[in-house]
């Protein structure tokens, strides 16, 4: 992308390849002061003195540029908007999601648990590194909740089946590759009216944390559960 700043008479163009031109007619935007000029941006009228340009294009990252307008003087540059992308992994199988967790490893910033197959893995990716991973059987549920209130979201699997339901605790900080549950709930083997599809979901308490509010493990029941495995 050229900015072209000729102040004599003070004056801002931008020119760009006739294939960068049609992508940027939909998605490129060059601010100037605050305001927004599209992707065409020709022969602007500027006072002299200091601005603030702003270009930005979807899939980039936003480029901030500060500049005097002086009379009588033309200056010329490239500006080479970096991809927005941080991180990225190869997915395939079947049940492919992923989902931001919170700060699972305590650095400060979000991370993203991710299911494959029946594989449900944390990922840190801003330094491209698995931070654990636990298997569910074939077709369990899962929930995220952060029960304990500790700003990373844990991860709630329940396997409602015909031989008895399952409900675990997975702390979203584990510190284990391939961590235990905290905490588990088993149910034996129930009769054919209670059985059907499940639920998890998470109720904020006022005091911090959340409770799992879980539909399926006992029969005709919805039950609520705390951080420590308790039933409410």
């Amino acid at each position: 992308m050229r900015v072209a700043i000729d102040t004599h008479g003070c004056r801002l163009n931008r020119f760009e390849s006739d294939a960068m031109a049609q992508a940027l007619e939909q998605a490129g935007h060059v601010l100037v002061d605050g305001k927004d000029y599209g992707s065409r941006l020709r022969e602007l009228p500027v006072d002299t003195g200091p601005h603030e340009l702003l270009l930005r294009h979807h899939g980039y990252v936003d480029e901030h540029l500060h500049w005097t307008a002086t009379a009588g003087r033309t200056r010329r540059g490239f500006v080479a908007l970096r991809k927005a992308l941080a991180w990225s992994r190869p997915a395939s199988g079947s049940f492919l999601e992923a989902h931001w967790l919170g700060d699972a490893n305590g650095d400060g910033l979000d991370d993203l648990v991710s299911r494959r197959f029946n594989l449900l893995t944390a990922y840190d990716p801003w330094d491209d590194r698995e931070l654990w991973q636990v298997s569910v059987r074939e077709g369990a549920l899962y929930g995220l909740c952060d029960v304990d209130g500790d700003g990373a979201l844990d991860v709630a699997v329940l396997w409602p089946g015909k031989e008895g339901s399952e409900l675990l605790l997975y702390g979203g900080r584990a510190m284990q590759r391939r961590p235990a549950p905290r905490w588990a709930v088993s149910v034996d083997a129930a009769p054919a009216p209670r059985l059907g599809l499940g639920a998890v979901a998470c109720v904020p308490q006022a005091a911090g944390g959340a409770d799992l509010v879980v539909a399926g493990l006992h029969a005709g029941e919805v039950e609520a559960y705390g951080a420590r495995g308790d039933r409410r």
